[in-house]
């Protein structure tokens, strides 16, 4: 859950909220957001929860940072046999992620750990396909946040179609 940013979105939304974070550091501060009953430190690797219990499991840039071999089947693990695993994950093939990843002092001034990395459509796809029966993993993120809020008036609207069209 990192810091917690997200946690107050869906709890907005009426939805009971379990999140997790590997960090002590980092679950301290987000339970000062949302409380201990909320978030808790726990590895995605070994989920300290029951089969079945979570109809979608929400992963917003956190695949990357994980074992997929191991992480994947444990999500699936504790969904329910309806549930939905629902994510966000950097795009290797999107120009501004390649070139973030490519010198350990832009890795460094981005905040990334050293063994970061980001995905391709099919790999992520094929990995996903291990443990869950549908698949569907679509590019959007050609659209960064110093270009401005997303907009139609906005003259790279277009463009910005186009590339995310790109797999």
């Amino acid at each position: 859950c990192g810091y917690g940013s997200w946690i107050s979105d869906l709890l907005a939304m009426g939805l009971r909220v379990r999140a997790i974070d590997i960090s002590p550091s980092i679950i301290s501060r987000a339970a000062v957001r949302h409380g201990g009953g909320v978030v808790m430190c726990a590895d995605a690797h070994e989920l300290p929860f029951s089969e079945s219990t979570f109809d979608a499991v929400i992963s917003i840039s956190t695949l990357h940072h994980l074992v997929l071999a191991s992480a994947v089947p444990e999500l699936r693990r504790v969904l329910r046999p309806s549930g939905i695993l629902l994510g966000s994950e950097p795009n290797l093939l999107n120009p501004q992620v390649r070139w973030m990843l490519s010198s350990s002092a832009r890795r460094q001034r981005g905040g990334l750990t050293p063994d970061e990395t980001a995905f391709r459509r099919m790999e992520l796809s094929r990995e996903l396909r291990r443990s869950f029966e549908e698949v569907c993993v679509t590019p959007f993120d050609f659209w960064h946040p110093r270009l401005g809020y997303r907009r139609e008036g906005h003259p790279l609207i277009k463009l910005v179609r186009t590339l995310e069209l790109v797999p």
